[in-house]
C-alpha cells in the first residue's frame, strides 16, 4: 500500500484475501504464526509477530502498512 490511511475496504480487501487462500492452503505447518496482509497487492507474510511481518517487508517492499 502507498498510503499510510487505512479505511474499511482496506480491511474488508484483507480478509477477502485471507478467506481465499486460508480455503486453497493447509495452514498446519504455520499453526500460531501472524499473517501480514497487504491488501493493494494481495501479498501475504508470516512471522513471529505482526512486528516481524511488516518491518521486514515494509522496507523490502516501500509498503507504509499492512493488515
Amino acid at each position: 500500500m502507498n498510503s499510510n490511511e487505512w479505511n474499511r475496504s482496506d480491511s474488508v480487501k484483507a480478509k477477502i484475501i485471507w478467506e481465499k487462500y486460508s480455503g486453497e492452503h493447509d495452514l498446519s505447518q504455520i499453526k500460531g504464526q501472524t499473517a501480514g496482509i497487504d491488501p493493494e497487492s494481495g501479498r501475504i507474510w508470516f512471522g513471529e509477530s505482526i512486528r516481524v511481518c511488516s518491518t521486514k517487508e515494509i522496507r523490502r517492499f516501500n509498503l507504509s502498512c499492512i493488515f
